[in-house]
């Protein structure tokens, strides 16, 4: 996003509002999607919604959102996590052109390489809930925003130019929002129920929408200061933002719930 303008080029100070406006704006994701996803970082690294902060820190271990067996990058303990690894996304690749379809299904089977080609060169890669939810999540948003029936042909064209220039050709730019919140929840699901070793981790399973949900920060979030986020942001009208906000503060799980009502 820094590379198009979306956000400071040197990804110093910048803010939750600063990321929801920019992946509406260069990605097509709809505000409530990106700003639950980085709320979540801000809570598991120990910061308030309203902080500052640079972009490099959301590829760190307390941030929350980095994991093992990324499609495009090696593992935390094994090298640089900034950087595209090319063994890392050739397995993605290779996995992808053999199941012939760019599907949730597929990049179901495409975790499953990358699973097991860390492992092979990493015997400490933790395939764990965050891996396994955040992984999902990152389907259902790359799906969600190069939709098969919004992109077609481009759609290949598009996912490589993302993770291999980290480029958002003119193609391949937003004319609607297609990744929306339940949107990206489905595709999500849809990945990760496509092979139950998918499911079952190092230390709990995720085998649906609601572990996705507590995954990524659905049931910690305090919807309250979400809400003030995304007014900032100018969202405060906006029909999906609303509900979705509803529908989060009424969920049992979320120990904010009281405090949204």
């Amino acid at each position: 996003m820094a590379n198009h303008g979306f956000l400071p080029k040197n990804g110093k100070k910048i803010t939750i509002v600063d990321i929801i406006i920019a992946c509406f704006v260069g990605f097509g994701v709809s505000p409530v999607t990106s700003a639950l996803l980085t709320a979540d970082g801000l809570e598991e690294s120990g910061r308030d919604l309203d902080a500052v902060f640079d972009l490099v820190d959301v590829q760190k271990r307390n941030f929350g959102i980095e994991h093992d067996a990324s499609f495009s990058r090696r593992d935390a303990s094994t090298g640089d996590i900034t950087r595209l690894d090319p063994q890392a996304w050739a397995e993605t690749l290779a996995a992808l052109q053999r199941c012939g379809a760019v599907s949730p299904q597929c990049f179901g089977v495409a975790k499953l390489a990358r699973i097991d080609g860390e492992r092979r060169r990493n015997p400490r890669s933790d395939y764990n809930r965050d891996a396994a939810g955040y992984g999902a999540a990152e389907v259902g948003m790359l799906l969600g925003v190069y939709n098969p029936l919004e992109r077609g042909d481009a759609m290949a064209f598009c996912i490589r130019a993302l993770f291999q220039a980290e480029q958002i050709p003119p193609p391949c730019r937003p004319t609607s929002v297609t990744a929306r919140f339940h949107t990206v929840l489905d595709i999500a699901e849809a990945s990760v129920k496509t092979d139950r070793r998918l499911q079952v981790t190092s230390n709990g399973t995720v085998k649906d929408q609601n572990d996705i949900l507590e995954v990524t920060g659905g049931n910690e979030v305090p919807v309250l200061a979400l809400k003030q986020a995304l007014r900032v942001a100018g969202f405060a009208n906006d029909k999906e933002v609303r509900s979705v906000l509803t529908w989060l503060g009424r969920r049992p799980q979320n120990r904010h719930n009281k405090k949204a009502s």
